[in-house]
């Protein structure tokens, strides 16, 4: 959507101020650039519910129910990133699964009651939600 945007700037610099071609132009532009602006605002939104996803690993129970809820609801926000499209995605996800992954064995490595079949187990299924996708 971005490229769009900037053909379309592309385009308009070419444009006389006089030209009947204007109009019609700033139309398309204005649709554009708002359509561009919502998506932005979902992305921030969804970006912003996953950060809350991801600190709550740190404040949550410690148990093996939990920490498949919250790791399914991350998946549920980067399913829907997926099915968007959004660029850059992959460099994302595989940022967002190193910070999920130290977090994990973080808690493992302070945590006496956190036993270490919980973290594999969960750094398992975490790893298992991103290869679905193909970020690993």
């Amino acid at each position: 959507m971005r490229r769009d945007v900037q053909a379309l700037i592309t385009e308009g610099v070419q444009l006389a101020w006089d030209s009947y071609k204007l109009d019609p132009y700033v139309q398309r532009l204005a649709e554009m650039v708002f359509l561009f602006h919502e998506r932005v605002d979902d992305l921030v939104a969804i970006e912003e519910q996953i950060d809350f996803e991801v600190k709550s690993l740190d404040t949550c129970v410690y148990s093996r129910a939990t920490f498949t809820e919250v790791l399914s609801r991350i998946q549920k926000h980067v399913d829907d990133l997926s099915l968007h499209q959004y660029s850059n995605l992959l460099q994302w996800v595989a940022r967002l699964d190193q910070e999920v992954t130290f977090l994990l064995l973080l808690l493992q490595s302070s945590s006496d009651c956190f036993s270490l079949y919980n973290v594999v187990h969960c750094s398992k299924m975490y790893c298992c939600i991103t290869s679905r996708l193909g970020f690993l």
